[in-house]
């Protein structure tokens, strides 16, 4: 019998090894690639690009000092005045007054809408009555609509005509603003022309004769005419003295 040969097993390649001058490449690249990752380990070059501006375009603006604290520009006049205004916020003209009555001095605002009118003897003329023992003033409100404390705005001039008499209306020249600040903000009184020896210190203010008193509004209509209103004016008091003399 014969023996059965052995598998012939093909012979492995020998490993080539190449080598470049006396030493190999390799350990250096390794301690460079270390050395790099230190580098960027200690810079931190994410932080720097995180916190650092970017200009695009124009400088990132900076902080500037505190602008000064605004100083005070409020009349105090005016905000006395503005405290004590009758008329708060009318959307219209309106007629106003002040008196003396039994209750003691009092001012008011009449409900009457100013309307044009031929001239001051035009009986159309919205007209209030007011019963009271004096009248230091007649006079008009500004429209307010929306309750401004602003003043010295723009206010159209008031021509006082006095229809009392037999004759024809009288136009009254001068009449004396009783409070300057109030009209600054709106709100006139017209009381009677005042003579230089009216100007004295025992504090009386001149008043209005009983009668008819109309004001002419210049330039308040729309269409740029004037706006009528007038008041009658009478003293109850007066007119029982009168009686009980007779």
């Amino acid at each position: 019998m014969s023996s059965r040969p052995e598998p012939v097993e093909p012979p492995v390649d020998p490993v080539s090894v190449e080598r470049v001058g006396d030493h190999s490449w390799r350990p250096l690249a390794l301690v460079t690639l270390i050395t790099a990752a230190l580098v960027v380990v200690i810079a931190k070059p994410w932080e720097s690009a995180r916190s650092a501006p970017v200009l695009v375009g124009r400088p990132i603006a900076t902080a500037s000092a505190a602008p000064p604290a605004p100083s005070p520009t409020i009349d105090p006049v005016i905000v006395a005045a503005s405290s004590r205004m009758l008329c708060n916020a009318p959307q219209v003209w309106r007629l106003i007054s002040s008196e003396n009555t039994v209750l003691g001095d009092s001012r008011t605002m009449y409900g009457l809408d100013a309307t044009t009118a031929t001239g001051p003897e035009d009986p159309a003329i919205p007209t209030a009555e007011l019963h009271a023992t004096l009248m230091f003033g007649v006079g008009v409100c500004r429209p307010n609509p929306r309750g401004l404390r602003v003043a010295d705005l723009p206010f159209n001039a008031v021509t006082l005509w006095s229809d009392s008499g037999p004759g024809p209306p009288t136009e009254i020249a001068n009449p004396y603003v009783l409070s300057q600040s109030l009209f600054r903000l709106g709100e006139a009184y017209l009381g009677p022309p005042r003579a230089p020896t009216d100007e004295n210190s025992s504090g009386v203010t001149p008043t209005w004769q009983a009668g008819r008193y109309v004001l002419e509004i210049e330039g308040a209509a729309k269409d740029g005419a004037a706006l009528w209103l007038a008041l009658d004016f009478s003293n109850p008091r007066a007119s029982t003295g009168s009686l009980t003399d007779q």
